[in-house]
């Protein structure tokens, strides 16, 4: 039997109301002037899905395990934040599943969101610091300020804040 809680979320999702609220306090503060349209940061977090091991199983071998080394299999959705920086407001979010890839798969749609008549910066911690994901935030109009990830190789951090003069 379906708890209380459970009837109330569904009621919530299908009616937009979240999005709704968080639209409105964010239209409020863009209106008070408290909103940024240049300097933006971008991070996401795991949130752990409420459900049972044994509903978790692998439905096509090809795909990569949602998991590092030497930790237990979880269910788990990425929630993402796009976060004006002259306020520190979240001004976007994202919700993925987990994956290696999440939280840049979820900053791209934020980052292109973006309501800005010139180029915005976009910042993100070194799992931002790919190749790929520099070149795809220029091509949205926005100059990358990542953080170098030393440890994997192709990364762009450092080369990304300092080229980001060049024409951007």
């Amino acid at each position: 039997m379906p708890t209380v809680f459970s009837k109330n979320r569904d009621r919530l999702m299908e009616g937009d109301i979240a999005q709704k609220f968080f639209d409105q306090v964010l239209e409020q503060a863009t209106a008070a002037g408290l909103v940024s349209d240049e300097h933006f940061s971008v991070d996401g977090t795991l949130i752990e899905a409420w459900a049972s091991q044994k509903s978790f199983q692998r439905k096509d071998r090809t795909k990569e395990p949602r998991k590092g080394g030497g930790q237990e299999s979880k269910l788990a959705y990425c929630g993402n934040a796009m976060i004006e920086n002259r306020n520190g407001l979240v001004v976007d979010t994202e919700l993925l599943q987990a994956g290696g890839t999440a939280e840049r798969d979820a900053a791209l749609p934020m980052v292109d969101r973006i309501e800005s008549a010139g180029r915005v910066t976009a910042a993100g911690d070194k799992r931002y610091d790919t190749r790929d994901f520099v070149a795809q935030l220029r091509s949205l109009n926005a100059t990358p300020h990542v953080a170098q990830n030393e440890k994997r190789p192709g990364g762009m951090g450092r080369w990304a804040r300092l080229v980001s003069g060049c024409g951007e």
